[in-house]
C-alpha cells in the first residue's frame, strides 16, 4: 500500500510496471486521485506512533570483518597477541580473496586479504585522523580484569592509542590498541563477566 501512495508512476527498484494486474493494483484511476492524497494523510498521521514501539530487539555482537595487507602476519598477531583461535580460512581465487575467521569467547573477527587493497590512509589528507572517513573506525572487547590485560599488552609491546586507562564521560574504564596495520580495538572493563 505504502508503494501505491509514494510510487504512483513506477515500483520502487523495479522500473516500469508491465503486467496489467500490477499496472491496476499500483496505478489507480484518476477518480482514486483524492483517495490517495487521504490514505497517505492517515497513514503519516501514524508514523509517529509506529517510531515510538516499545519493541525492543535482543541483540549482541557478534563478528567485525577487516581488510588486511598481510593475513597471515595479522592472523598470526591476533592470535599471539589477544589469544584469538582459527575458526576458518577461506579462498576465493577468482576473486583474489583470502579470509581467516578468527574467535575469542562470544566473538568472530573475519580478517579479508584481497590483492589490490589498499590501506585507508591512502585515501585520507591526515593519516592520523580515521574519522575523515566514514564507517567503522574501532571494534572493541570487554574484560574482567582491565588492569591485567594492560599489563599484559604493555609488557608485549603492542602499539597504544592511549598509554594509561582512561575514563569516558559515562564512567567506563578503558584503553585503545592499534594492531600492526593499524586498526584501533578498544578495551572495556566488564564486572559482570
Amino acid at each position: 500500500m505504502l508503494i501505491f501512495l509514494l510510487c504512483p508512476r513506477k515500483l520502487q527498484g523495479v522500473g516500469p510496471v508491465r503486467s496489467n494486474v500490477l499496472r491496476q493494483q499500483f496505478y489507480p484511476p484518476k477518480s482514486s486521485q483524492s483517495m490517495r492524497r487521504l490514505l497517505l494523510l492517515i497513514m503519516v498521521s501514524f508514523i509517529g506512533v509506529s517510531c515510538a514501539s516499545t519493541t525492543r530487539l535482543r541483540l549482541a555482537p557478534a563478528m567485525v570483518a577487516i581488510s588486511v595487507g598481510d593475513l597471515e602476519a595479522m592472523s598470526c598477531w591476533y592470535r599471539e597477541q589477544l589469544g584469538f583461535t582459527t575458526r576458518a580460512s577461506l579462498s576465493w581465487p577468482e576473486h583474489g580473496v583470502r579470509t581467516e575467521v578468527l574467535h575469542v569467547e562470544g566473538f568472530d573477527l573475519e580478517l579479508i586479504a584481497r590483492s589490490g587493497s589498499q590501506p585507508l590512509s591512502a585515501f585520507l589528507s591526515d593519516p592520523d585522523d580515521p574519522t575523515l572517513l566514514r564507517g567503522i573506525k574501532k571494534f572493541a572487547l570487554v574484560t574482567p580484569r582491565l588492569e591485567e590485560t594492560f599489563r599484559i599488552l604493555k609488557a608485549s609491546g603492542v602499539t597504544f592509542v592511549y598509554p594509561v586507562i582512561q575514563l569516558t564521560r559515562l564512567g567506563q574504564r578503558y584503553f585503545m590498541i592499534e594492531d600492526p596495520e593499524g586498526n584501533i580495538i578498544q578495551f572495556f572493563e566488564s564486572r559482570t563477566f
